[in-house]
């Protein structure tokens, strides 16, 4: 294999079918996990794959419907996910959603699309790549009141209580043993609930073990869960109705531990990623007046991970 020395390397990888995170493992220094910037790179160059694999016809024999293997294209399986979704955000009775990990928002779109009632919607990615992609996407789905922008879970752009409930779809999934602090910061920004669809050592088959190892996703889910101060209850864990055969997801629906009934409703913004402070809308970009940074909104996406921000403490002047 020739040498890798640069992003353009690595997506000429990519192209010939390679497993990009696999190979930043196995050159890396940390084989037994999945660093952030290595998650980054990946999904990036995957930008167009979620969407075009949605918008084909092609049938794939590796999806499930409760565990057993079914036959469908990516759209039939997607509109089952979301109106799965769908039904659980309308028994909980919200009116704000956080997807975080939105990626192309083939899933987000499915899910608005099934419910009966609007919501204030926000979704954020680790890729700009990946949210230029979903605003096409929900432009084609006629979803145009969702808003996107770049973003790390563990460093959400936004400030404590902003969102009813926050969902993850496949998104803590490669976040190798960094459950607990992936769940503290969800915890932090919902008022109620977390919806969490991520693959499940403890529920999934014998494919999904293997996958789990092989690719070093999480693996303790619902362990670190119950022993979270900030959960309330564990409302609902079970293998979820839909997915892929050998990455099969469980379903976890958590409470916070808030009393909810004293919360007043805030309107919600953005949010410095590092002090939390309100962003400032300033010739078309996000400043924080405390940390004199700004985040640049490109092509129409708010950059708002925490290596996004740029110092420029005269940007007021």
């Amino acid at each position: 294999m020739k040498d890798i020395r640069t992003t353009k390397d690595l997506d000429s990888l990519y192209q010939s079918d390679k497993n990009v995170m696999q190979f930043l493992r196995e050159t890396g220094d940390k084989a037994d996990e999945n660093e952030i910037n290595s998650i980054l790179l990946s999904y990036d160059l995957q930008s167009g794959s979620y969407t075009q694999s949605y918008l084909e016809n092609e049938k794939y024999d590796n999806y499930h419907i409760q565990g057993k293997k079914a036959e469908m294209t990516t759209a039939e399986l997607t509109k089952l996910i979301g109106s799965e979704i769908a039904k659980i955000i309308d028994r909980l009775n919200i009116d704000s959603l956080l997807e975080v990990g939105v990626g192309e928002a083939t899933t987000l779109c499915d899910v608005l699309t099934a419910l009966p009632n609007n919501l204030k919607t926000f979704g954020i990615d680790l890729s700009p790549s990946r949210i230029a992609y979903a605003n096409k996407f929900l432009k084609i789905k006629g979803c145009s009141d969702v808003l996107l922008s770049t973003g790390d879970m563990f460093s959400l752009p936004f400030s404590d209580n902003q969102f009813d409930a926050i969902l993850t779809v496949h998104a803590i999934e490669p976040n190798t043993n960094r459950e607990r602090e992936a769940l503290q910061e969800l915890l932090r920004v919902t008022k109620k609930y977390l919806i969490l669809i991520e693959p499940s050592f403890e529920l999934g088959n014998s494919e999904t073990k293997e996958r789990i190892m092989e690719h070093k996703y999480i693996k303790n889910l619902f362990g670190e869960a119950k022993s979270i101060p900030q959960v309330k209850a564990i409302l609902k864990h079970e293998l979820f109705k839909y997915g892929t055969f050998n990455n099969q997801s469980s379903l976890l629906i958590i409470e916070k531990a808030n009393d909810i009934d004293t919360m007043s409703d805030t309107e919600i913004n953005y949010a410095c990623p590092i002090c939390k402070t309100n962003l400032l809308s300033i010739n078309n970009h996000l400043f924080c007046p405390e940390c004199y940074l700004v985040f640049p909104i490109l092509k129409e996406v708010p950059m708002l991970r925490k290596d996004d921000g740029i110092l420029f403490s005269k940007f007021c002047d």
